[in-house]
């Protein structure tokens, strides 16, 4: 998964239900990129990596774009915001696998 060298994180995190049925893994971080930069990155990524594809939105100030690889469980959603105050850009990597 690309991630931005020196880019402060804002979220590292493994969540997991109380059955142990689905675990839930998040890392958010500060991006110097602008929301189409890192959309185009990690939009080429995951399709060079196997991923499909599910949907995806762009729009200057966000956006989203939910994948799954085939023959594994659980999808990865990516994130991507910008906030109209500080003009900081945060990246969100969110990857639910069902057990």
């Amino acid at each position: 998964m690309p991630l931005e060298e020196g880019a402060p994180a804002q979220r590292n995190e493994i969540l997991k239900t109380k059955d142990g049925s689905e675990t839930q893994n998040v890392y958010r971080y500060f991006s110097k990129k602008t929301v189409k930069e890192n959309f185009d990155i990690y939009l080429a990524y995951l399709k060079n990596a196997g991923w499909e594809i599910l949907g995806s939105s762009l729009a200057a100030e966000g956006a989203v774009m939910g994948a799954k690889k085939i023959g594994q469980p659980g999808t990865l959603q990516v994130s991507i915001a910008k906030n109209n105050i500080t003009q900081d850009v945060s990246v969100e990597i969110n990857l639910s696998v069902q057990n």
